[in-house]
């Protein structure tokens, strides 16, 4: 039962503050778009930077 409860907590936990777990897919379709670079995405980060990568941000730019 502890592990159940445990899996419905992170159920829950991920559902409502991870930004790369989405419900409603017509309300947003790029929500990658919104993730905080900043803000680490997993549960335990060791010494991540986060830097745009040139190639990618030409393309996006051409691309909007």
């Amino acid at each position: 039962s502890f592990a159940a409860a445990g899996a419905l907590f992170f159920s829950a936990y991920s559902l409502f503050s991870k930004s790369d777990v989405i419900i409603n897919k017509s309300g947003n379709p790029e929500p990658w778009e919104t993730v905080d670079p900043n803000k680490p995405q997993k549960l335990l980060t060791i010494h991540q930077k986060w830097k745009p990568i040139e190639e990618l941000e030409n393309v996006r730019k051409l691309t909007k």
